[in-house]
C-alpha cells in the first residue's frame, strides 16, 4: 500500500471513531430529552403539516360553499380529521405514559 493509501484509510478510520464517540455521548449524557421515539418529529408535523392543512382545509371548504355545496361536507371530513390527529399528536404524551403503566 502506498503511503497516502494508509493516510487516507488512518483518516476514514479516525472519523468513524470520532462518529461514534459523539453519538455515545449524546446517547449517555442526554436520556432525559428523549421522551419516546419520534417525539420532536410528531410535534414538528402537527405543528407544521396538520395545522395548516386543516386550517386550509376550513378556508377551502367555505371559499367551495358559494360554488358546490357538496364540497362542503369533504372540507368538514378533513377538518375533523386534522382536529383529532392534532389533538392526538399534543396529547401524545399522556397516552405513552397511560400505556407504559399498563
Amino acid at each position: 500500500m502506498s503511503h497516502r493509501s494508509v493516510g487516507r484509510a488512518r483518516a476514514v478510520v479516525l472519523g468513524q471513531i470520532a462518529f461514534v464517540s459523539v453519538f455515545v455521548a449524546l446517547a449517555l449524557l442526554q436520556p432525559a430529552l428523549a421522551d419516546y421515539a419520534g417525539k420532536s418529529l410528531l410535534e414538528w408535523t402537527a405543528r407544521n403539516i396538520i395545522a395548516p392543512l386543516g386550517i386550509l382545509a376550513l378556508v377551502v371548504g367555505l371559499a367551495a360553499a358559494f360554488f358546490r355545496p357538496e364540497f362542503v361536507q369533504r372540507a368538514i371530513y378533513a377538518v375533523i380529521i386534522c382536529a383529532l390527529l392534532f389533538f392526538v399528536i399534543r396529547s401524545a404524551d399522556t397516552l405513552v405514559n397511560l400505556l407504559q403503566a399498563g
